[in-house]
């Protein structure tokens, strides 16, 4: 099934490269919801011995805007898919929608009560994005980034991630913008005319064995190449 009239029917603050990337890339796949409704609630106040309504609610916009949402994921370098569940079990677990995002690997992401996107490989979590749109958002550039021909991939040092950070905001290593609706606690993309860049320590700040990365694409392997020798000689 596409993706029309599902999320796109509404898109709210998705910009213009976002619907087209879901149109073009993006396709609706069947998937299990689960408890919802009165049926939800009635089972998280058996779990946690009080109602949350909230969740229910959160969960029936959640399903209805993203449930069976798929498509090639560049953040997570995986056929992502949208299949959002709230399974209340344990009443010491925070509740929280599980399987927002599911891949092929034991990456993917949950979403809090407020709304909060959590990366999470398999028992660790992070909170990185405002919701599931700045992930759409963050796929999208790498759609369009993907385009172009000629690509680099610098890996950082976590002491110097933040002043590369710093120096990409003031211009000084590209003429490029951040882009707020792309971008998350622990990762964020910068676009110019002529040149992208992403940079990310959220699988590192999840303790996993790869440090902070920069990935610069462009269609002159010049201007890639001298965005590179920039960060490198600091």
């Amino acid at each position: 099934m596409t993706v029309e009239g599902f999320v796109l029917n509404s898109p709210g603050p998705l910009s213009q490269r976002a619907q087209r990337f879901l149109t073009t890339r993006a396709h609706r796949v069947d998937f299990d919801r689960g408890l919802t409704g009165d049926a939800l609630a009635k089972k998280i106040e058996e779990v946690y011995g009080r109602s949350r309504v909230g969740i229910v609610s959160l969960l029936d916009r959640l399903q209805e805007r993203y449930g069976g949402l798929t498509y090639k994921s560049g953040y997570f370098d995986e056929q992502a898919t949208f299949s959002p569940v709230c399974e209340p079990d344990d009443p010491s677990d925070e509740l929280e929608i599980l399987y927002a995002v599911t891949t092929g690997a034991p990456t993917g992401a949950s979403v809090h009560i407020d709304g909060v996107v959590e990366i999470g490989f398999d028992e660790r979590g992070i909170a990185e994005f405002a919701s599931l749109d700045y992930l759409i958002e963050c796929d999208a550039i790498f759609d369009v980034a993907g385009e172009w021909s000629e690509s680099k991939a610098l890996y950082l040092d976590k002491g110097i991630f933040s002043e590369v950070h710093a120096r990409l905001l003031s211009g000084e290593i590209a003429n490029v913008e951040m882009l707020p609706e792309a971008t998350g606690n622990h990762s964020s993309w910068f676009l110019g005319e002529d040149v992208g860049i992403f940079v990310c320590r959220t699988w590192s700040e999840l303790q996993l064995p790869m440090q902070p990365f920069m990935k610069i694409w462009s269609a002159d392997e010049r201007v890639a190449g001298n965005v590179a020798n920039r960060v490198l000689q600091g």
